[in-house]
Formats: C-alpha cells, sequence, structure tokens
C-alpha cells in the first residue's frame, strides 16, 4: 500500500513527518473511546522545524495512515475554497470592455467573512 502524501505544516509551511508514534505500557486506564481497547500504540504527525503536531490527548491515532489523514484535513482551506468557488460563479459578467462586474452574493461574503476571522483572529486590544 502506498503512503498518501503528507501535506506542509498548517503553521509555518515546513517539511513534517509521519513518523510520529507513541508507546504506552502499564496504562489500561487510557483507552480508544469508541471501543474502551487500551492504547499501547499511536501515532501522530509532527512539523520538523516548528514541532507543530496531531498528537492530541491520546497521543495521537490508532494507525499511521489515520494520522496522516487527520494531519492533511484543513477545515478552513476547504471551507474558503467553496466561498471562492462562490464568488467567482458570480463574476463572469464581462462588458466587452475588458470590465468585469463583481455580483458576489451575500451569502458568499459572510462564509468568506467568518472563514478568514477564524484563520486569522484579530489581535486583542492593548491596554494602554
Amino acid at each position: 500500500m502506498t503512503e498518501a502524501k503528507l501535506r506542509e505544516c498548517p503553521l509555518c509551511g515546513k517539511d513534517a513527518s509521519p513518523n510520529g508514534h507513541s508507546f504506552r505500557a502499564g496504562t489500561p486506564d487510557l483507552t480508544w473511546s469508541s471501543d474502551g481497547t487500551p492504547i499501547t500504540d499511536s501515532y501522530y504527525c509532527n512539523c520538523m522545524f516548528c514541532g507543530c503536531n496531531n498528537a492530541g490527548i491520546t497521543g495521537g491515532y490508532r494507525t499511521r495512515e489515520k494520522a496522516i489523514a487527520a494531519w492533511n484535513t484543513r477545515p478552513l482551506e476547504t471551507e474558503m475554497y467553496e466561498a471562492l468557488k462562490a464568488v467567482y460563479a458570480g463574476t463572469m459578467n464581462g462588458d466587452g470592455k475588458g470590465r468585469i462586474t463583481l455580483n458576489i452574493s451575500l451569502d458568499a461574503l459572510r462564509l468568506m467573512e467568518n472563514a478568514l476571522t477564524r484563520a486569522c483572529p484579530p489581535a486583542p486590544a492593548s491596554a494602554e
């Protein structure tokens, strides 16, 4: 089976490794919540530059493939892509003189605003 390609770090954009592994011997109280199987081995991905990882509170995922799939999931990127597709769908009204009228739905703008706000939250107000 071919291993899935690992995406870059979502924080710094540098290379990541799919080789994170945790072994937990003697902790029978730590279990996978879905079926109660004791966690002995778990897998995670991590950035080789900034240390970002997806180990979480259980130390990772049951398989390396699940860890890679989780690392490669970028919900905000998907949401922004869908919002931009909606925007571009409404931008094809040219006037024949090289000008394009943007017809962007309010829903598409709200979707983009929400995604951007979560991706880039405003800086906290300074206490002066």
